[in-house]
């Protein structure tokens, strides 16, 4: 069963919206760095240090940063430097659509899990990015390959959280392993509300919805778990 992270439970900022988070970081330029992102909170009085860097993509969230800040740990999701070269402006677009709203509310009507939001990061102006609870685990796709999860023990979970997913009405869109996490406990959950959208009308008929879900999950899993 899904549920909140147990650090959550009692937590009144769980599931706050971004405009109540309770940290403000004023960047002065985007994309920027996790080093320029840990200057400038330095330079407002925050004790921060770098745990580990976690990834580097073309997504708007491309730079992501294990951080401790005032002894809590947190992941900082801000610009990345390598936007697509055809879509420039494609995270600014993304930022005034609401996008990281959005992805908050749609992991918690989705799985019921939502990461704290801790500050919201801002540069000329906009919002640029976020610092979310560190949830602990490890990404599906590396907990298979290293042996900490079976392939086959993987793909049931995937599996799980699918039909947990549809059954709240919701869908898988644009995911990828890394966006499924295996926590210590065992448990897979989805860490990214950006890969979820609500069903249409249309979808939620469809008989065939929730297979279609499933081989989405199967082909998703496929590289990392094998035919």
């Amino acid at each position: 069963m899904l549920s909140y992270d147990p650090k959550l439970e009692g937590d009144p900022l769980a599931g706050q919206s971004i405009s109540q988070v309770r940290l403000r970081i004023e960047m002065e330029r985007s994309p920027a760095t996790v080093e320029e992102l840990i200057a400038a909170m330095q330079a407002q009085g925050h004790d921060v240090e770098l745990i580990s860097m976690k990834a580097a993509g073309v997504r708007p969230f491309g730079v992501l940063g294990h951080i401790r800040v005032d002894g809590r740990e947190c992941i900082s999701k801000i610009a990345g430097e390598h936007l697509p070269e055809d879509h420039p402006d494609y995270f600014e677009a993304f930022i005034r659509q609401g996008a990281i709203e959005q992805e908050y509310e749609g992991l918690k009507a989705a799985t019921g899990l939502t990461p704290q939001l801790i500050g919201e990061i801002v540069a000329e102006g906009q919002t640029v990015g976020v610092l979310r609870q560190f949830i602990e685990g490890t990404p599906l796709a590396d907990a298979i390959k290293s042996g900490q999860i079976e392939p086959a023990e993987a793909l049931r979970k995937a599996l799980e959280l699918a039909q947990e997913i549809n059954d709240r009405k919701y869908r898988l869109w644009d995911c990828e392993p890394n966006n499924l996490w295996l926590k210590p406990n065992g448990e897979v959950i989805l860490i990214e509300g950006q890969c979820l959208v609500p069903y249409t009308d249309k979808e939620r008929n469809n008989p065939r919805q929730l297979e279609d879900q499933k081989n989405f999950v199967k082909e998703m899993l496929e590289p990392v778990i094998g035919s």
